[in-house]
This record gives structure tokens, C-alpha cells and sequence, in this order.
């Protein structure tokens, strides 16, 4: 049978609750999956007027009564309950001020007063452009995995963090993940992506905000999936105009990964103009090979102390993607800096080659 529009609106509300969204046609009637349960057997009837019954049987009162709802109602009432969800649970969790989260929070220099908790994790919120609560994400602290975790339901494809707000006319810094979000960085406004995959809900924040900071400063980690992010959030300023001179990106130094190690170890992050020496945003220049060389793709020359190094031959079989590059200091820094940006990832430049 083909669904009513009002059907299928119920069905994908459901799946936000947390419904599997198994479904089965009964005459002009459908039935899908109850939320906030295991159980993947279809008990709610869903009506082609977008009315709805839940006949499980079971218990479910008090999930429905946590919602706002009763064990029955229309698509209205639903598309109410799902807008609500979110700012209602969050409201209802505890600050996390107990000694464990606390002594945690203060030693990685979070701002604490913001942060929650969720069954043991800690609790930072999904925001959307007006900062209405659109999801919830976790953070456990105790070395178990997974480590981040995104509560049902919440929408992480359009949604971001916004750790502080400093006013217009200040830095932005703009973080990867909750904790560089919220750790505590004086007289900026801190947004962050929800990882390095999902940049929509920051691209919609650097869309209609581009004309209010003074600069901004690109902060995401020093890994291969950061410097990706990076480049792609890069070239999208630039593309809905926010001025060069206006985006810095910060520095990585010896041993710290990320904005929250830097703050945590040396108390300030440095950053560098993206209009000074723009040749050199992705290049690092060194006098010796790194062990992080040892596995890069080398690029025209054998060098004489690795004579088993991968050869440029490898970079166009791989159709150029992936990986750190290694060029010899004969290139010239315009070409290296055309690879990177094509490639969407860095590189080295081994001196006296």
C-alpha cells in the first residue's frame, strides 16, 4: 500500500524516539515499532489522518507521559513531543558537581557550570543556529570506548556546539568536539563541530555569522582527519567570503593534539595569519625524517637512508589521496601548496634534498 504523507511523517518521528521503524501495512492502516524499547515488533497503528495508538500491551505510560503524551494522539501532537525532547531532557539531568566529574572537568580546564551529566558521562548539548537543543552528546571518562557517544535521536547533521558566546565584534574559535568547544579560552566565542565528519550545522553558524566576528581562528586536531576537516571548513570561508585576512589557524605544538591540550599544558595556543606565508599552511619544513615520514608517500627522489620508501609512482596510482606527503626541497612552495589543497592533506619538506 502506498503510505499518506501524515504516515510517513509519524513513522520517521517515531524512528527520532527511537523506534527501529520496522513497518507493516493493515489495510489502510500501518503499524510500526514502539520507541524507547528493544522490542522491534510493530505495536503502534498509525492511521492515514496521522493518528496513532500504541498497543503494545506493555508498560509505556511513563516513556509516553515523559514526552508530554499519552499512549495515543495525532501527528500534531508528535512533531510537538519530538521539538521538546531534547530541551526537556536536558533540563532534567544533574550538573556534573560531583567529586569525580568535577576534579576532571577543573583538571582539563572546562568550563564546568555548562556541562552535565547522562548515566554516568558527561553531558554537553547540540545546539542549532538560536542555540534551541537539538541533541545531546556524551563523553565518558573512564578510558572506556566508545569514548564520544550521541544520544538517540539527536541531529548531528545540523547541529553544533557553542561553548561560549563573547559577543559580536570578538574572535571566533572554532573547535573540533566538545571538550575544545568548552575548554575555557578568555574573550572568544567558542563553536565547535560535532567531529571532524560533521561540519553542517557549523557551516550553517559560518554562513550567517561571517560578518560579525573580527577573526577567525581554526582550531581542529592535529590528526589526519582534523587536517581534512580543516581544509574543508577553510575553503568554505573563503568561498562564502570571509575575508583572508580575517582567518588564523592555530599552532600545534610539540606533543599536544588538540585546543585542550594546549590550554591544559601551556595554559595559550598561538596562531598564525592564513595571509602571511599562505605557502606554508601545510608544509612543514624539517632537517630530518620523522618517524611520521617513515610511512609517507615520498615524492620524486629516493632518499639515500630509505632506499625501500615508497616512490612518486604510488602517488598517482593512489590517485593522489591520503596520507602525508614528503617532497624534496628542490619543489617549488607554490606547487607543493597546489598538491595540498587538491589532496586535502600536508606535508613535509625534508631540507638539503
Amino acid at each position: 500500500m502506498k503510505m499518506t504523507d501524515k504516515q510517513n511523517q509519524v513513522i520517521e518521528l517515531m524512528k527520532k524516539l527511537g523506534s527501529k521503524g520496522h513497518v507493516i501495512a493493515r489495510g489502510d492502516s500501518v503499524k510500526v515499532s514502539l520507541p524507547f524499547a528493544e522490542d522491534a515488533n510493530p505495536n503502534i497503528t498509525v492511521w492515514p489522518n496521522g493518528a496513532w495508538r500504541d498497543f503494545s500491551g506493555t508498560d509505556t505510560a511513563p516513556e509516553w507521559e515523559k514526552l508530554g503524551l499519552f499512549r495515543h494522539g495525532y501527528l500534531e501532537d508528535l512533531q510537538h513531543a519530538v521539538t521538546n525532547r531534547f530541551p526537556r531532557i536536558w533540563n532534567e539531568l544533574y550538573d556534573a558537581f560531583d567529586k569525580e566529574h568535577l576534579d576532571y572537568v577543573k583538571r582539563r580546564n572546562l568550563r564546568w557550570k555548562n556541562i552535565k551529566l547522562f548515566w554516568g558521562s558527561l553531558a554537553f548539548p547540540i545546539v542549532d543556529f538560536d542555540e534551541n537543543i537539538i541533541g545531546i552528546q556524551t563523553r565518558r571518562i573512564d578510558g572506556q570506548e566508545p569514548k564520544n557517544m550521541m544520544v538517540h535521536g539527536s541531529d548531528g547533521k545540523n547541529g553544533m556546539f557553542i561553548g561560549n558566546r563573547a559577543g559580536a565584534n570578538t574572535p571566533l574559535l572554532i573547535c573540533e568536539g566538545a571538550t575544545d568547544t568548552y575548554t575555557e579560552v578568555f574573550g572568544v566565542t567558542q563553536v565547535g563541530c560535532i567531529s571532524s565528519s560533521m561540519l553542517g550545522g557549523l557551516k550553517t553558524f559560518l554562513n550567517r555569522s561571517r560578518d560579525v566576528y573580527s577573526e577567525f581562528i581554526l582550531a581542529l586536531d592535529e590528526d589526519a582527519a582534523g587536517r581534512t576537516a580543516q581544509n574543508e571548513l577553510l575553503s568554505f570561508m573563503l568561498s562564502i567570503g570571509i575575508p583572508r585576512e580575517k582567518i588564523f589557524l592555530m599552532v600545534h605544538t610539540e606533543g599536544n593534539k588538540d585546543l585542550n591540550d594546549e590550554m591544559c599544558h601551556n595554559k595559550s595556543f598561538k596562531s598564525i595569519p592564513l595571509n602571511v606565508k599562505s605557502e606554508d599552511i601545510f608544509v612543514r619544513v624539517v632537517d630530518e625524517v620523522t618517524p611520521e615520514m617513515e610511512s609517507a608517500v615520498w615524492i620524486d627522489f629516493w632518499p639515500p637512508d630509505f632506499p625501500k620508501m615508497k616512490h612518486s609512482h604510488l602517488f598517482q596510482e593512489n590517485g593522489g589521496k591520503g596520507g602525508i606527503f614528503v617532497f624534496p626541497e628542490s619543489y617549488g612552495r607554490a606547487t607543493i601548496n597546489k598538491l595540498m589543497w587538491l589532496n586535502r592533506t600536508s606535508a613535509y619538506i625534508l631540507r638539503g634534498f
